[in-house]
């Protein structure tokens, strides 16, 4: 009985190793190659800009109202803090 526990933990542990290391080797070139920047605006309006790191090139701008946003009591101390 004791055999087999240890052979049945052997092969967990010898099939957990294999898939992490298959998952490993794959290669993927896109992680990272866009980031992003975000500014409020002085009317309080979110300008997001994201840019491909690989070109220098910007993939896409954005203006964004503030409510789309959860948090929401932040901005609105903003606004009392900027009148």
């Amino acid at each position: 009985m004791r055999a087999y526990i240890q052979g049945l933990i052997t092969g967990g542990i010898m099939a957990f190793s294999l898939i992490i290391l298959l998952g490993a080797s794959s290669a993927n070139t896109e992680v990272g190659r866009y980031q992003v920047s975000s500014n409020i605006g002085s009317d309080l309006i979110i300008y997001e800009t994201v840019i491909d790191t690989k070109t220098g090139e910007i993939a896409s701008r954005k203006r964004v109202e503030s409510g789309h946003f959860a948090k929401q009591k932040s901005i609105k101390k903003l606004k009392k803090g900027r009148k």
